[in-house]
């Protein structure tokens, strides 16, 4: 008769089953906890704020028509100061002439009657647009000073120089009202730009204010949903670790099915033990 050792057998059940459980377990696991994971991106990415996205849309169109408009003004601003530059310049030039022509020094004077010339050469074109003055540089540049050159002037003479003093004189009196004109543009220029930075610096206030509103509420429920979705895979985890409950069995089955080593073993097995320390009665028989 052949007999069958079960104790081997059931030991390497108990492994058998233990590792493909395990193995199993291992993979279910990586598996659910990619589905979980993209679940997860896929509520963070619909997640929105309390503040209505198209608002803050609005808000940061109209930021940028405002600093696009503000970029035009400061460019007018520069425009015009660079132009006060030069007519200052003129301005002055055209003060020296009469000292030049008081003290008959046609030399001084033909050469400051051509940095005049290249002081006008070199005006930039002003915007003409409202809610600027027209400054009216293409009509300077076409007609100039008016003044002529020395040589028409006999500045050895009274007459000579009263007629190059007029011209002058007009001439200075033309520069200094484009001058003021071009101050007062600037002015404006400079007030409009600081209008629109206060604008833009309160819109900016108000939509860092709405984006953090957002911001704060998405950061709050991104944690609040990858909490969840922690705590989901753990739950997971502890039903799919119930699954090793069959190699626990088999392995106290192994624990228990030790097999008797002698024939005392045997009948104490059988028989128990004795009270108070006594030898079971069954062995008394061998005695």
């Amino acid at each position: 008769m052949v007999t069958i050792n079960a104790i081997p057998l059931l030991d390497t059940l108990a492994q058998a089953y233990s590792k493909a459980a395990q193995s199993q377990g291992l993979i279910q696991n990586d598996i659910i906890k990619g589905q979980i994971e993209k679940q997860l991106k896929a509520k963070i990415a619909a997640l929105q704020g309390p503040v209505d996205t198209v608002l803050i849309q609005s808000n940061q169109d109209l930021i940028g028509q405002l600093q696009k408009q503000l970029g035009g003004i400061n460019q007018d601003s520069n425009s015009f100061s660079a132009a006060g530059t030069v007519f200052s310049d003129l301005v002055g030039q055209l003060a020296a002439m009469h000292t030049a022509i008081a003290n008959g020094d046609v030399n001084t004077f033909s050469d400051l009657v051509r940095y005049a010339y290249n002081d006008i050469a070199n005006l930039p074109m002003l915007p003409v647009q409202p809610p600027y003055q027209l400054v009216d540089i293409v009509q300077l540049k076409t007609n100039g000073l008016q003044i002529k050159d020395a040589t028409s002037y006999d500045l050895s003479t009274q007459a000579g120089q009263d007629a190059a003093n007029a011209d002058v004189q007009a001439a200075q009196d033309a520069m200094l009202q484009l001058s003021a004109t071009v101050t007062s543009n600037q002015l404006i220029a400079y007030n409009n730009a600081a209008a629109l930075t206060d604008q833009i610096n309160s819109l900016n206030k108000t939509l860092t204010s709405m984006q953090n509103q957002n911001d704060d509420y998405i950061s709050q429920q991104t944690d609040r949903l990858t909490q969840l979705a922690q705590n989901q895979e753990h739950l997971i985890q502890l039903a799919l670790g119930k699954t090793t409950t069959l190699s626990t069995a088999l392995g106290q089955m192994v624990a228990q099915a030790q097999p008797p080593q002698s024939p005392f073993a045997v009948l104490s097995s059988d028989q128990g033990t004795a009270t108070n320390g006594a030898s079971p009665a069954i062995l008394s028989l061998l005695t």
